[in-house]
């Protein structure tokens, strides 16, 4: 029997353990009923009062996270919804820094709505200055547009990547994606398997912006 939980009342027919952003609103429904989180905390326990499909949402801020669970009776489940991480949103959500070569013109800067590259020789990057966990994360995201690329041989095919070794040749990080096609670009590239702390680095001689980068739970 599932007993009381601190979503009030009495006995529940089953109950969802919920992790979600702190701040955020936090709404349980199946399209007929629908609770809400007494506070914003981050964790709230749903007493489920019916079998069926429950959906739980987690608002904040104009992001939007929900997952949805086929609930039996007697039984606890647990969900975590967890916000994307945005990295560059059309200007800069988190400190980056543009890598290039000395003695050479300057070709990569971050500017208020894009990375911009206009690289046509030599190492060139840019790169997020710190490292942030990947742990809960299990793809990177990239979207921009490219208006040409200027190699496509290793070392300085355009890649976008996750390291520990920002602006370092013959590096592929410790998971990686290359692009080499004109126009726009859109790159998810899984990170499944990658824990801990990390950056995220895009690498390459080409001619074009990246507008996005963000990391996503699923």
């Amino acid at each position: 029997m599932i007993g009381r939980t601190n979503a009030g009342g009495g006995s529940a027919y089953a109950v969802i353990d919920v992790s979600y952003p702190e701040g955020a609103v936090c709404t349980c429904t199946n399209g007929t009923r629908t609770m809400q989180a007494k506070d914003s905390s981050g964790r709230w326990m749903f007493q489920i009062p019916r079998a069926g499909e429950w959906t739980v949402t987690a608002e904040k801020d104009g992001d939007s996270k929900s997952g949805t669970i086929e609930v039996e009776e007697g039984k606890v489940y647990s969900l975590k919804l967890l916000f994307a991480f945005l990295l560059f949103d059309n200007g800069a959500e988190v400190p980056w820094k543009a890598y290039n070569e000395p003695g050479k013109p300057t070709s990569v800067v971050i500017g208020e709505e894009s990375i911009n590259f206009n690289a046509i020789v030599g190492y060139k990057s840019a790169a997020t200055t710190n490292s942030y966990d990947m742990t809960p994360y299990k793809t990177a995201h990239l979207t921009g547009n490219v208006n040409e690329v200027y190699s496509t041989d290793y070392p300085n095919i355009p890649r976008f990547m996750v390291t520990d070794n920002v602006y370092t040749e013959n590096n592929y990080g410790l998971a990686h994606k290359t692009f080499s096609n004109t126009g726009p670009v859109s790159i998810d590239l899984d990170i499944s398997n990658i824990t801990g702390s990390h950056k995220i680095e895009i690498w390459g001689t080409f001619y074009g912006n990246i507008t996005k980068v963000w990391l996503t739970e699923d």
